[in-house]
């Protein structure tokens, strides 16, 4: 008994544990600044940043990354790092047999609606100067941002388009907060609609009559 007592424990330590993880925001945020010379940083804060991880790269230099656990600190090397062999055994093409209805359609953009909605950036900064080769593209890209719905607290774009020359310059700053508890209702809201139990019953049974 004691021993099923003690294993009751650490299954419910780590059943809490797992929901007090995905319920804790994931903080993020990235800046990139071209003036001149060109930079780009990049934060992913966990646990209220009790761990950071930290990416920087700067034109001409080697990109850098830094993983922050409590008060102690280490540096991957990242020159290191190889690319993994591509299979290059010819598979047999399936043929999709998966009926796309409306209704599938319409759950896919709502879900994908509700999560852009939620993990959309609360800080969205740029400013800067743009100008291409041909004023005619210039002259698009000042139109298209003017026609952006940046009317939201924490939005704030100025971007000055330069007409007689080509030249690119400026920052750039997004900060915003994932809660993975929230993508994952999203996802299991989507699993167990109609249209997609539908597919995955008749999948099921087509494997089953295929053994």
């Amino acid at each position: 008994m004691m021993i099923l007592y003690i294993i009751g424990c650490i299954f419910l330590f780590l059943f809490l544990f797992l929901i007090l993880f995905i319920s804790i925001p994931i903080e993020y945020c990235m800046e990139g600044q071209k003036y001149g010379a060109a930079y780009i940083k990049s934060e992913v804060m966990l646990f209220f940043n009790l761990m950071k991880f930290v990416f920087h790269k700067e034109a001409g230099k080697r990109a850098e990354m830094t993983i922050k656990i409590l008060f102690f600190s280490f540096s991957p090397d990242m020159s290191s790092h190889q690319s993994k062999k591509k299979d290059t055994r010819k598979k047999k093409n399936k043929k999709a047999s998966v009926k796309i209805t409306k209704e599938l359609i319409k759950k896919l953009l709502s879900a994908i609606g509700e999560a852009f909605v939620h993990i959309k950036p609360k800080v969205f900064q740029a400013e800067g100067k743009i100008g291409f080769d041909d004023p005619y593209h210039t002259g698009i890209l000042s139109a298209f941002v003017c026609s952006l719905p940046l009317r939201h607290e924490g939005f704030n774009v100025n971007i000055e388009p330069v007409f007689d020359r080509e030249v690119m310059e400026g920052k750039l700053v997004i900060q915003g907060r994932i809660i993975p508890a929230v993508l994952i209702w999203i996802a299991l809201k989507l699993l167990i609609s109609r249209p997609v139990r539908n597919i995955l019953f008749k999948e099921r049974k087509k494997n089953a009559y295929a053994k």
